[in-house]
């Protein structure tokens, strides 16, 4: 063979071998980059199921499902209590209201004052607790109008006693102000505020507020005058 030949038969052997190389290093690569790849994956399961058991230990450990269910009834036991709240607000709101009309029955000036303010007394109550609205409201207003309508009808000489109209005034103020806040049917708003003004204006209850006003301010300077005159008698 000539040199060319020689060195041409061995560049070949040596590609070949370069070749054989690469090919045996690639699927060495690729075996080791499975082991890897399946390795991560048996891990990954590993952390996951890892994980899964420190929860159940955790909730174990600290009674998490426990407090869950505790929280669960207690949450079921106060919308218990709730409804048993309203329930009793309304049952307290419809004995008082019921019996208003009794007021044109007897004579006794503070016995009829205080029938209604028993019904005020309910709608108070109720207001304080955050019930007064919804159904509660209509009831309570649907009364007071009734009430209402026995001294504001036409042709009446029915008139309603100074016990009476104070507890009555105080009820409707605070019907009004949780009408504005909470809406009630259109109507029945307006014949609240039909017989509430009529009523105003022919027992001029604007008058007895600023007279009541003006007494509550009195007594409450003499009261202070009174405490002044004690501790000036305690020094001497």
């Amino acid at each position: 063979m000539k040199d060319v030949d020689v060195i041409q038969y061995l560049t070949q052997i040596t590609d070949q071998q370069h070749n054989d190389l690469i090919t045996v290093l690639t699927i060495f690569i690729a075996i080791i980059s499975l082991g890897a790849i399946f390795t991560g994956v048996l891990q990954w399961r590993f952390s996951d199921k890892q994980i899964e058991k420190m929860k159940i230990q955790f909730k174990k450990d600290y009674g998490i499902d426990d407090l869950k269910n505790k929280v669960k009834e207690a949450n079921e036991l106060n919308e218990k209590l709730k409804l048993t709240i309203t329930s009793n607000a309304r049952m307290q709101i419809d004995s008082t209201g019921s019996l208003l009309p009794l007021t044109q029955t007897i004579e006794d000036q503070s016995a009829k004052g205080n029938i209604v303010g028993n019904f005020t007394g309910a709608l108070i109550s109720a207001q304080q607790l955050g019930l007064l609205e919804g159904p509660l409201l209509r009831e309570g207003v649907v009364y007071v109008c009734n009430f209402m309508r026995i001294f504001t009808k036409r042709g009446t000489d029915k008139k309603l006693s100074k016990p009476e109209l104070g507890n009555l005034v105080t009820a409707l103020d605070l019907l009004e102000r949780q009408m504005a806040d909470k809406p009630i049917l259109p109507k029945l708003a307006q014949t609240f505020e039909a017989r509430k003004a009529y009523l105003y204006k022919k027992y001029d209850v604007d008058k007895l507020k600023r007279e009541d006003k003006e007494r509550q301010t009195k007594e409450a300077k003499e009261k202070i005058l009174k405490k002044q005159l004690q501790n000036v008698e305690k020094d001497n």
